[in-house]
């Protein structure tokens, strides 16, 4: 986070730091683009960053070092994508569907376990066929 801040002031204002007392809200909607269009930040990490540089100013405000919090209006948080899973038809390609060896089979049917069980792939890879029961 204190690279990405560093940066941000280097290239917004060609400064090394800013006072907490000449903070704005304009900074924190400014840094906010910065992630996003410079760095490329995925939503979810720069709504982590947001949260961890409001939590530094609001501590300095509980604290008497700010008269008062700049960014106690601004909230963030990222949006979230909706689960998808596979239609009837794909389920039916995938069932239906001889593949080429019964190792491609075995992966296909471990997919399928995976899509309606949540496992992680990290436990697929130790399941083995004595623990499968169809």
């Amino acid at each position: 986070m204190l690279g990405h801040l560093r940066a941000f002031l280097k290239h917004e204002y060609n400064l090394h730091h800013i006072p907490l007392l000449e903070l704005e809200q304009s900074f924190i909607e400014q840094y906010h683009v910065y992630l996003k269009t410079v760095c490329h930040l995925k939503a979810g990490s720069v709504c982590r960053y947001m949260d961890r540089r409001n939590n530094v100013v609001k501590i300095s405000f509980d604290n008497g070092l700010m008269p008062r919090n700049p960014f106690a209006f601004y909230s963030y948080s990222a949006p979230t994508e909706p689960r998808t899973f596979l239609s009837e038809e794909e389920l039916r390609i995938f069932q239906t569907t001889r593949l080429r060896s019964a190792k491609h089979e075995y992966h296909r049917d471990l997919f399928l376990l995976s899509c309606f069980t949540e496992i992680c792939y990290k436990d697929m890879r130790y399941l083995t066929c004595e623990q499968i029961i169809p």
